[in-house]
């Protein structure tokens, strides 16, 4: 049954490919960069309910068109069990991050960090809302379609920043701007953006700050 159902994740995703390109990473590209970069052997993308869940929520022909006009990048959640946290991230490309260890370690501590549960996370990769406080940011977020929208974790935009580079050997938004997050520190949502053109850093800025360089990207999940 597990074969089976790869065999059929495989298929659909590489007629999601036709339609959005270079913006979807598969399972197997996934799975592929972190043998390399770990001591990984094993297909982490195997069980049953990863497999089902990826599989069911691969959008129809019509909404990935729409997706690719709208721009988002569709990358899979981290396989099960592992490479959950940021950390785990960290360990598997040090010299992308440039993260102080006040913010690692309050990171670690809050349980909502912890990228949870299988499926796609689309990724909007245009930066919005430049120039607004996170009150006004929010306000530009509307779920929709059958999507449940919001701004991503540091967690989050870490994985997707970093399994994209990895794979496209590129970085996946603006250099200049850095993109408000939903990580919670010292009474203020974290921005995460990148120094000297590629290094991963989050800085505590200010809600109600405004700024031409920080903006959103949401991130929009399917709802079975």
């Amino acid at each position: 049954m597990v074969k089976r159902m790869e065999l059929e994740l495989l298929g659909k995703v590489r007629k999601a490919q036709k339609i959005l390109g270079e913006n979807i990473i598969s399972p197997l590209e996934v799975n592929n960069i972190l043998k390399e970069k770990t001591s990984v052997e094993k297909n982490l993308y195997s069980s049953i309910i990863q497999n089902y869940v990826l599989l069911e929520t691969i959008p129809e022909d019509s909404e990935l068109n729409r997706l690719n006009e709208e721009g988002y990048l569709m990358i899979p959640r981290p396989p099960e069990n592992c490479f959950r946290v940021l950390e785990d991230f960290i360990r598997i490309e040090p010299d992308l991050f440039l993260i102080n260890s006040d913010i690692r370690i309050s990171l670690l501590e809050i349980n909502k960090e912890k990228i949870k549960g299988s499926g796609w996370i689309f990724f909007k990769k245009d930066v919005l809302g430049r120039n607004l406080s996170y009150k006004e940011q929010l306000e530009l977020i509307q779920s929709s379609n059958g999507y449940l929208k919001r701004l991503p974790t540091v967690t989050e935009l870490s994985w997707i920043f970093l399994i994209y580079y990895l794979s496209k050997g590129k970085v996946i938004f603006d250099k200049r701007y850095y993109i408000r997050t939903s990580s919670f520190m010292n009474n203020n949502h974290l921005i995460l953006g990148l120094s000297n053109g590629k290094l991963i850093n989050v800085i505590d800025f200010s809600d109600y700050l405004k700024s031409m360089m920080v903006g959103i990207s949401p991130i929009s999940i399917k709802n079975l």
